[in-house]
């Protein structure tokens, strides 16, 4: 934040030649549209209120959205489109063929004509043991290459590629896609001397960036707090840092219960620090799924969704249990409708949410519909929203489930509308989400504090006890629906 008079609250903003000066927000909101001049105050504080974790941040976010159509009206790109729509992508996945004395980090990059010019539109690094790319892409129709690092720079460009499944073009959108994110892809072999390279006239070079998925501590900058910030505003850049959703504090353990943690917007996996100190770790492992919170709630749900599938190949004999803050309560609910569509997995032995807006919030409402730029995941949280109407549709009833809400101060005198100060207690208690709750436990604590209050960890240790009671089931099975 900007410097400023006493009692005034400022933002910071750059001019188009000038540098940083500092306004008033109100004087920024108004020039950048949030505010109308005619109605004042009360439609700035209700956008506000949709604003208010990071509106500095938010400021930002507008005007790189408007200097990227400026770009894109210039200059039209498939790559340019990728960061002005993210929410449009799609993600392609296949598989990486194993090869033998090709063992080190693959690069694997999707290139396209679709403009009248080769762009790379986007490239990932993969490890070793890696068996499956995936990429997030807009529409159009790609090739992909496969690169090494030959010559040991940190980098890998054009001379360094080959012409990954012998060139095979696939086609990413809309028609092809599964759930609506997900496009199957050919499968990519790690390159040898890179002899087929993409063409003379493809021009490139990506840094070699591969990240460990397992994180030994929450304290890792990998966590920091303006991740989270950029996971709502610019999802794209959270990408490119994390190079991955799914991330763990230890190697996987077959024999203990996987309990995977899923933040809530502008969160990370640090906000379960509490929780994750609490569990027993020789019965328990903490993962985390780390999504870019300003991307549509039901793809999001989606990718959760694959993420909960997939870990029956490592799970062996342990269990899973979710656990969800705030809209990640959302995604998860999202997730778990896809996931137990013929009947839930055996191996799924819950889930928990914490303070989750599952009636939605009219701050967004108003952000989605006042808001000059709004956050795609606004529209899903606003009430009545398509997203929230399908929620609970259909109920899972034998999947077992525990609400944890939060209501506010102490000295409240007990249970409000107001909840917890972020989340209404309505959207909290929505009917169809106690109907399937096994059991309500609420606290009077802020959004966030419930996370780390320690009646509300010990009550969250004792759900674990009971939902991980029962022996393992056999691999593979499901639970039918009543």
């Amino acid at each position: 934040m900007g410097a400023g008079r006493p009692g005034v609250n400022t933002s910071t903003i750059l001019g188009a030649s000038e540098g940083i000066v500092s306004v008033p927000r109100r004087m920024t909101l108004v020039a950048l549209g949030i505010l109308d001049r005619r109605r004042g105050a009360p439609a700035a504080l209700a956008v506000l209120l949709a604003l208010s974790a990071s509106s500095c941040t938010y400021l930002g976010f507008v005007r790189e959205k408007r200097s990227l159509r400026r770009e894109a009206a210039a200059a039209p790109s498939v790559a340019l489109s990728r960061r002005l729509a993210p929410e449009d992508a799609f993600v392609l996945t296949g598989e990486i063929l194993p090869a033998a004395g090709r063992e080190g980090a693959l690069v694997v990059a999707a290139l396209t004509r679709s403009r009248g010019r080769p762009e790379v539109v986007a490239a990932r690094t993969f490890g070793p043991s890696a068996r499956r790319y995936d990429l997030f892409l807009p529409e159009a129709e790609y090739v992909l290459l496969a690169g090494a690092d030959l010559d040991g720079d940190g980098f890998v460009d054009e001379t360094e590629t080959e012409l990954a499944a012998d060139g095979q073009g696939v086609e990413v959108g809309a028609e092809g896609a599964e759930d609506g994110l997900f496009v199957r892809g050919p499968a990519v072999a790690r390159p040898g001397n890179a002899s087929a390279g993409p063409g003379g006239d493809v021009r490139f070079r990506v840094a070699v960036r591969l990240h460990d998925l397992v994180v030994p501590s929450l304290d890792d900058p990998l966590f920091a707090p303006e991740l989270g910030e950029a996971g709502m505003f610019r999802p794209i850049d959270l990408f490119a840092r994390t190079q991955g959703l799914v991330f763990a504090l230890e190697p996987w353990d077959p024999d203990r219960t996987l309990v995977l943690f899923v933040h809530g917007a502008l969160g990370t996996p640090r906000d379960f620090r509490a929780l994750v100190a609490g569990l027993d770790r020789t019965r328990f492992q903490a993962a985390f799924f780390y999504y870019p919170s300003g991307m549509p709630l039901g793809k999001l749900g989606t990718a959760l969704c694959e993420v909960v599938r997939s870990t029956d190949a490592v799970l062996g004999a342990g269990r899973l249990v979710v656990v969800a803050h705030s809209m990640g309560g959302l995604v998860t609910r999202a997730a778990l409708r896809e996931v137990c569509a013929g009947g839930c997995p055996a191996r799924l032995a819950g889930w928990v949410s914490f303070a989750s807006p599952y009636g939605g919030m009219e701050s967004a409402r108003i952000g989605a519909e006042r808001a000059p730029e709004p956050v795609p995941s606004w529209r899903d949280l606003a009430p009545g929203s398509p997203f929230l109407s399908a929620l609970f549709t259909p109920p899972l009833l034998d999947l077992p489930f525990h609400l944890f809400f939060a209501w506010g101060n102490e000295k409240d005198r007990g249970p409000g509308p107001a909840g917890d100060g972020t989340v209404a207690l309505g959207s909290q208690l929505r009917p169809e989400a106690q109907g399937e709750a096994a059991r309500l436990r609420g606290f009077a604590e802020t959004h966030t504090g419930i996370l780390s209050r320690p009646e509300a960890v010990d009550a969250f240790r004792r759900v674990l006890e009971e939902m991980c009671a029962a022996p393992p089931v056999k691999k593979g099975g499901r639970t039918p629906r009543r």
